[in-house]
């Protein structure tokens, strides 16, 4: 058995402990065991991994001055056989960057939390 005699704090998705309660945070925060963030489709025999298969996206960005400037950006071409949509993972995504996508039909995929109507697990 081990006996601490420091404080420390344990993220409850993954169990990983830190000993400074901000870390904790930040790290539940973006944790891949929260089901706020972990997506479903990861797991999902629907889902269809687009590997290396990219396609080039440009993405304006509106600035405060007058410039707005566009940028190309590569994104992996995964998809959603029972919805038959592509799909995005908008976790740690620029809010000009899902606008984009949605407007070119990608969907975002949905965490554990949120659910999936058509979700099946896959099994090996």
């Amino acid at each position: 058995m081990k006996e601490y005699t420091k404080p420390a704090w344990q993220c409850e998705h993954c169990g990983r402990l830190f000993s400074h309660k901000a870390n904790a945070a930040r790290h539940e925060a973006a944790c891949r065991k929260n089901p706020n963030i972990e997506k479903l489709c990861y797991s999902c025999k629907h889902f269809e991994n687009g590997d290396y298969n990219t396609e080039p996206i440009e993405v304006w960005h509106e600035t405060q001055s007058v410039h707005s400037y566009s940028v190309t950006k590569n994104v992996q071409q995964n998809r959603c056989k029972a919805m038959d949509y592509m799909l995005y993972n908008p976790f740690h995504m620029e809010e000009d960057f899902r606008e984009t996508l949605e407007d070119e039909g990608y969907k975002p995929m949905l965490t554990i939390n949120q659910g999936c109507e058509k979700y099946e697990r896959y099994d090996n």
